[in-house]
């Protein structure tokens, strides 16, 4: 990673000026405690889904919201354990972005209407309107919006070699540079949905109902019924909400147009969560493939036999 020194002394202030004013949350007390019973859902739809896709590889991991345990993970890669392993998550990251500029107090709620609301970005996966809403309120310092995600207690690497300047950052809010484990990713929703992170109620507010239309806006939603009245995520039995994720794949030096990981974080039921579950194929290359379709209809098959155990 390489910063000038500017970027340096602005992101050290900056690391220091969060870290006196937002409290970490408790993600890193993450323990995992397996239950046969989950494992097996876990291990047999995830299985199914890679194979059907001819994915590299996938990856389901179940947490237990109760008591913050992780009850079931599994991988089709046996020999790296992409739980642990900081992945360029893409979209999946969007509403921790819009959730750092909604708490940077630059910007109101009102203003977010001249855009679309909150909501709507999320449930259409607007990266436009969400790059412009973070420029707005970090239009001179966007590594705010890494130390926010930082301070709620979790890890972040930053590829800044993508980035010429302290102001060039239209990639970084695409998703394409945060690097993070899928395990710290599944701590950070999980304080969402219960409200544990430490920032502004409303905003968290606007974002869970965003979630909430991914699933279940027909008309905007990318991880709803599709247009042929096939669920994705959508359930009649569970209630779930969730974001659907998708990012181009770095390999060999450059992004790949036709390589992507593409994946779904969904909790459930959605009024009192007691699950959170994290579906990732990596590099699916049967056509055609959807994070709502595929990684989205995994987490609802996932969700549908525990609620009914």
């Amino acid at each position: 990673m390489k910063l000038s020194l500017k970027d340096s002394s602005i992101l050290i202030v900056c690391v220091l000026l969060c870290n006196a004013c937002i409290p970490k949350c408790p993600s890193s007390t993450t323990t995992i405690t397996i239950d046969s019973t989950l494992q097996s859902i876990v291990q047999h739809h995830v299985s199914e889904t890679t194979l059907r896709l001819q994915a590299e590889w996938g990856l389901g991991i179940l947490l237990d919201m109760q008591n913050n345990s992780v009850c079931a993970i599994y991988c089709t890669d046996t020999i790296v354990n992409y739980a642990h392993e900081p992945l360029e998550m893409g979209t999946i990251m969007q509403p921790f972005t819009l959730l750092a500029a909604l708490y940077s107090n630059n910007i109101s709620y009102d203003a977010t209407d001249t855009i679309m609301t909150i909501q709507d970005m999320i449930a259409m996966s607007s990266t436009n309107a969400t790059c412009a809403l973070a420029s707005q309120a970090y239009a001179n310092n966007p590594i705010k919006v890494l130390e926010f995600i930082q301070n709620t207690g979790t890890d972040i690497e930053i590829d800044t070699t993508a980035i010429t300047s302290i102001t060039d950052i239209s990639s970084l809010y695409y998703g394409y540079h945060y690097n993070i484990a899928p395990i710290q990713l599944m701590s950070l929703y999980a304080e969402l949905a219960k409200n544990q992170l430490e920032c502004d109620t409303l905003a968290q507010q606007l974002i869970c109902q965003g979630l909430h239309d991914v699933v279940w806006n027909d008309k905007i939603g990318t991880a709803s019924i599709t247009p042929w009245g096939t669920p994705k995520a959508q359930s009649s039995l569970v209630t779930i909400a969730g974001k659907t994720g998708s990012a181009q794949i770095y390999r060999d030096g450059k992004y790949h147009n036709n390589l992507h990981r593409i994946s779904f974080i969904g909790y459930f039921p959605e009024d009192n969560p007691q699950y959170l579950c994290l579906v990732i194929l990596n590099a699916p290359s049967k056509f055609p493939y959807d994070a709502g379709s595929d990684c989205g209809a995994c987490v609802r098959k996932i969700a549908e036999e525990i609620s009914t155990k």
